[in-house]
């Protein structure tokens, strides 16, 4: 609702949440940790998920500061990301896995095994798609079945990731060098990745060409908007 923030970082003992038309600390979650490098609210504002370099992902109760359930990675964990319905939580570590909780017990749903460390980076409206993220790569994965379904090649190492509400469209934020992000919409259906391709282009293959390249097919203006 846009009234409160929560601020939680290095030698932050407890986790704050604040009223921000008082300014004033309404909550505190309180834990044994000097860091914790990253916190997400769930959509419906009722809990908050915290994790940082001491491999635990935990979720708190945001209005009265306790613990709901806890987790953990063989390594620290580098992101978080609700499932709309806040009902899981995706969490990836630099164990090279990425995970699907049920929020409210702990449970281990669904592990996706990557080559590099995973950061999840966002869901799609329906909950039924989960995309990820690791070094020079996107990963599209079936949430219930945990099928891989495709893969991006990307530039860089994949920090934040949105989704458009119709899935079609994955817009990228990557980190090149010290200090060069790069952001990038990625057209996931045949639909949007034709029309970024016709956006490129200003006329449509001859039917010469057209047999040429595309071979026995019927011709067909593949960008009904060009000549």
């Amino acid at each position: 609702d846009g009234q409160r923030l929560v601020t939680a970082g290095r030698d932050s003992k407890p986790i704050v949440v604040w009223d921000l038309p008082t300014r004033q600390p309404v909550t505190r979650m309180r834990h044994d940790r000097q860091v914790v490098e990253h916190v997400a609210w769930s959509p419906d504002g009722h809990r908050i998920a915290s994790a940082g370099d001491d491999q635990i992902v935990r979720v708190w109760d945001a209005a009265t500061g306790h613990p709901v359930m806890q987790g953990k990675h063989a390594k620290g964990v580098v992101g978080l990301a609700w499932r709309p319905d806040s009902r899981r939580l995706a969490t990836g570590g630099g164990d090279y896995i990425a995970r699907i909780w049920d929020a409210t017990t702990g449970t281990v749903l669904k592990e996706f095994v990557h080559g590099h460390r995973a950061v999840p980076l966002t869901w799609s409206a329906d909950g039924t798609l989960l995309f990820t993220g690791s070094p020079g790569a996107a990963h599209k994965w079936d949430a219930v079945s945990g099928e891989e379904l495709s893969r991006l090649a990307l530039i860089g190492g994949t920090r934040a990731g949105v989704l458009s509400l119709n899935a079609a469209t994955l817009t990228t934020v990557s980190r090149v060098g010290r200090t060069l992000l790069v952001v990038l919409p990625h057209a996931l259906e045949k639909q949007a990745l034709l029309e970024v391709v016709c956006a490129q282009l200003t006329r449509n293959l001859t039917e010469p060409e057209w047999n040429r390249y595309v071979g026995d097919e019927p011709y067909r203006k593949t960008c009904p908007n060009l000549p």
